[in-house]
């Protein structure tokens, strides 16, 4: 049987216009510019989540390459020469990607902004991070009972009460702040953290805009492709149709955002 990331390899349809290597670029990478180029000047540095499937990441990037944006599909653990754990992740693949498209003449006017993340390091030391609580059969209960697929429990202690060197400094970002979670995640409490999230740019005054958009009918998989692993989630099994409405909301939300404030 075929891996979800071999799959994911066959799916893809459009050619990037460049492609990066560790040794060559010092990060691993696909950058895709759209036929008709709706957001001049532009681009995103598109990365995944844990999964670390890298061809899924650039099945995303394509969904917005066809709708006119310029993408730098990213990979950043789980390749080649990367780390093979989501265990002490360097993030200057993030950065080297960002600065290369900088010197392409994609300008941020106030700089590159790097944000401390749990789980990565930077130059060879560990980011401070917050203390996860994992129990086995907490998650065998949790899953058992939501019929799904559930992990949440072992980061909700961690979100709430993560240290202040632990916590991301989100004020620190120099633009707009467009967040989307599912009104329940089971596998992350994200609808928690992007309370805190709101919380802490008020608190530190921030001063550009913060919007959030929530879903009813979403999983932890908010994106605008059809996988097979969304059959983890009950709420997808129960409500695909709609779960793909919310999914293509998010991603039409996502573009005029983009439109509105960049």
């Amino acid at each position: 049987m075929k891996t979800n990331a071999e799959r994911a390899w066959e799916w893809l349809t459009l050619t990037p216009a460049a492609e990066f290597t560790l040794e060559r670029d010092g990060f691993i990478g696909a950058m895709y510019r759209p036929e008709r180029d709706e957001y001049p000047g532009k681009a995103v540095v598109m990365f995944g989540g844990s999964d670390g499937i890298y061809p899924l990441t650039r099945l995303v990037a394509e969904e917005y390459v066809k709708r006119g944006m310029t993408i730098l599909a990213l990979a950043y653990w789980n390749e080649p020469g990367l780390p093979d754990s989501f265990e002490k992740v360097p993030v200057e693949s993030v950065e080297k990607a960002a600065l290369w498209l900088r010197g392409q003449g994609f300008v941020k006017k106030k700089g590159i902004q790097q944000l401390e993340c749990s789980a990565f390091s930077r130059r060879g030391k560990d980011l401070p991070w917050a203390r996860l609580k994992v129990s086995k059969s907490a998650i065998l209960r949790d899953s058992l009972r939501e019929r799904s697929v559930c992990l949440r429990s072992c980061y909700e202690d961690a979100v709430r009460s993560a240290p202040e060197e632990a916590q991301i400094k989100v004020e620190n970002i120099s633009g707009p702040v467009l967040l989307f979670y599912p009104e329940y995640d089971a596998m992350w409490p994200s609808e928690l953290s992007a309370e805190k999230i709101r919380a802490r740019l008020k608190e530190k005054n921030f001063s550009h805009p913060c919007k959030c958009v929530s879903y009813k009918y979403a999983s932890h998989m908010l994106i605008p492709l059809k996988s097979r692993s969304t059959v983890m989630f009950r709420v997808e099994r129960k409500y695909p149709e709609q779960c793909w409405e919310s999914d293509m909301d998010a991603l039409e939300k996502t573009l005029a955002f983009w439109k509105e404030v960049w």
